[in-house]
């Protein structure tokens, strides 16, 4: 399309023609040309043509309205993200008060859970780790670590065991070896 435009050829850094051919996308014109004169009449402070003034106009709704658009989607988001902090806020609730119930249903039956731990458990003869010994024994593992050290070890396991059995602690091999008595 001719024009009656005075011509002008200038070479501008790779740089600015880029910035250049990004605002021809954005005011959706049609060459670099109407660009470069848009920015010209704005630098000298001369109106632009009707159809570019409508444009920046254009552009500045367009981003005014993407914007919007943004704040909206954010609100919507920052509701949502409310809506599940109390969802889990009132979940904790919840646990927290089922976790007070148990607690005390415990504490209410530590007496009778004290006795079933103290019911020793017969186990076959064979060498137990601490965990197993203090079962059959009906005692805790931490009173075996205690007691295991001890010279009198074995005559105690002996009175603990559910079948008169004395143990005995292996350094080696970190276990406990029944003792077979002489009279069987």
């Amino acid at each position: 399309m001719a024009t009656e435009n005075p011509k002008i050829v200038a070479y501008i850094p790779e740089q600015v023609y880029e910035q250049v051919l990004s605002l021809r996308d954005q005011w959706q014109l049609k060459s670099t040309s109407q660009v470069v004169s848009v920015i010209l009449q704005d630098y000298f402070g001369i109106d632009p043509f009707p159809p570019y003034s409508d444009l920046r106009e254009a552009t500045v709704t367009q981003r005014m309205t993407a914007v919007e658009e943004n704040v909206k989607s954010i609100s919507t988001g920052l509701a949502e993200a409310n809506e599940l902090i109390n969802h889990l806020k009132l979940e904790i609730q919840t646990l927290q008060r089922s976790a007070t119930f148990e607690a005390q249903e415990l504490n209410e039956n530590t007496y009778s859970r004290k006795r079933i731990l103290r019911i020793p458990q017969i186990t076959p003869l064979v060498p137990h780790r601490s965990a197993e010994l203090a079962q059959r024994l009906g005692v805790s593992k931490s009173t075996i670590s205690v007691y295991k050290i001890r010279e009198d070890f074995t005559e105690w396991t002996k009175t603990k065991d559910p079948q008169g059995i004395a143990w005995i602690y292996n350094s080696m091999t970190k276990q406990f070896n029944f003792l077979v008595s002489k009279e069987t």
